[in-house]
């Protein structure tokens, strides 16, 4: 095989590797919506976050101003006690389970319960505004001794707000049972979830069937470039034939001629010693010397054919035509030679030349082998791949077993003055013209020859 056949085997596209392609195509997609609807998610986080953080920083901004003017109301300036009072107030509201009260050092002013949830400052703070930081159950026996009450939530949020009262700064910190906030996530995850979803599953049809357009189409330029390279295969097989037929024509015909002659004058010296003794040897080899002549006569029939014009497109009702009436000239026994065909099936002018050849000699055959007052039909059928079928079928007895076993190969001929090629040489002329010739069947009922060849497309 050519290094140019290798390249296109290796490089030969099926439906397997389009099918996997599109599949990337749409996981690559999907997983970078996957990545997008993460990050999304951890925005709405920090948002639900921040949102209760400035919640309750501003009951707790409310608690303290109340608490600081009943203090001033009675003369007294207003301490970091009221600050805890403010707390205490606060967490009245549903779900805090500690509160806790640092000064500007971060030390512990006071807690409620003292020993809640540790005493030590998790981290640097600031004074920017209140944050909010999300605790999942995991922690909560790390930091509360007492067991979990029923329908609590161990997940936790705590909140941590800057306060100051005076000169006095400190900061509050609230621990709440985090049963809403964890509802609240769960319903933006199942949203994100579905949204996620839909925007993959559209994509992914958008993306898929487009790329599944493109390699469609890719797979019928790949198709139509195919069926144009099998046709410049044919053309340079024809130039080639044409080539060389020209060029070993010309010396074939040279010494075909030459032979032929002195043939002859062989044939007649062993006619003549066909009665005198030892005739039996005599007689062979004349029989000999009229197949090499008969085998002559045909090869240069072919040859002759060959170089006629054959240009012009032709029917396969015109061919069909012909190899009609030149069988039905030579038919005898009251043999019918029967042609049928549509006259829209073209073949190109070589094409119909070469298949006349081999038609005629089928038909010639299918003559002599059908029975008296028999019939031989010419048909034509549609094949595949732009190609016609042309058949010829008799009534006769059927082939020979040498002849069906050494089909298509040069053999000793079983009619009178026959070569012995007419078989072979139809074969290599149906390959010449880019078809093939095929025995259908043969038996007692007669036998069927299919020639396909390529038909012009219109």
């Amino acid at each position: 095989m050519s290094k140019t056949g290798d390249a296109a085997k290796r490089t030969k596209v099926g439906p397997g590797s389009g099918l996997g392609v599109i599949a990337l195509a749409v996981a690559v997609l999907g997983a970078t919506v996957a990545g997008l609807a993460w990050g999304l998610r951890g925005e709405l986080r920090e948002l639900v976050l921040a949102r209760e953080a400035e919640s309750i920083a501003a009951v707790l901004a409310m608690r303290q101003e109340a608490a600081e003017e009943s203090v001033r109301a009675l003369g007294v300036e207003p301490g970091m006690e009221e600050v805890f009072v403010a707390l205490l107030e606060t967490s009245r509201l549903r779900g805090v389970l500690a509160v806790q009260l640092y000064d500007d050092a971060q030390e512990l002013v006071a807690a409620l319960p003292e020993t809640a949830f540790g005493t030590a400052a998790p981290g640097t703070w600031t004074r920017e505004g209140p944050r909010a930081e999300w605790l999942d159950g995991r922690v909560w026996e790390e930091l509360w001794d007492e067991p979990l009450a029923e329908g609590v939530s161990a997940a936790l949020l705590v909140v941590t707000a800057p306060v100051a009262t005076g000169e006095t700064l400190g900061w509050a910190r609230l621990w709440v049972e985090g049963r809403a906030v964890a509802a609240e996530f769960a319903a933006l995850d199942r949203g994100l979830a579905r949204q996620a979803g839909v925007v993959a599953g559209l994509g992914g049809l958008g993306l898929g069937g487009g790329l599944a357009w493109v390699w469609v189409t890719l797979a019928r330029a790949r198709e139509r470039l195919r069926a144009q390279q099998a046709d410049l295969t044919r053309a340079n097989r024809a130039l080639m034939f044409s080539a060389q037929a020209s060029a070993v024509g010309a010396l074939s015909a040279h010494l075909l001629h030459g032979i032929k002659n002195p043939l002859a004058g062989l044939e007649g010296f062993l006619a003549e010693g066909e009665g005198t003794a030892g005739g039996e040897a005599w007689r062979e080899a004349s029989a000999t010397a009229r197949r090499l002549r008969a085998m002559v006569g045909e090869v240069m029939a072919v040859m002759r054919e060959c170089e006629d014009d054959v240009g012009a497109r032709r029917t396969v009702a015109e061919v069909f035509d012909g190899v009609a009436q030149r069988a039905a000239g030579g038919a005898g026994g009251g043999v019918r030679v029967a042609a049928s065909a549509a006259d829209v099936i073209e073949l190109g002018g070589r094409e119909a030349g070469l298949a006349g050849l081999v038609l005629d000699n089928l038909a010639t055959n299918a003559r002599e082998a059908a029975v008296p007052g028999g019939r031989v039909e010419l048909r034509a059928v549609a094949g595949s791949a732009g190609g016609v079928n042309l058949l010829v079928v008799d009534d006769g007895l059927g082939l020979p077993e040498a002849v069906r076993r050494g089909l298509f190969r040069p053999l000793a001929s079983t009619k009178p003055g026959g070569a012995g090629l007419g078989l072979a040489l139809s074969a290599e002329l149906a390959r010449a013209a880019g078809g093939e010739l095929r025995l259908v069947r043969s038996d007692e009922s007669g036998t069927e020859w299919s020639l396909r060849v390529p038909a012009v497309v219109a």
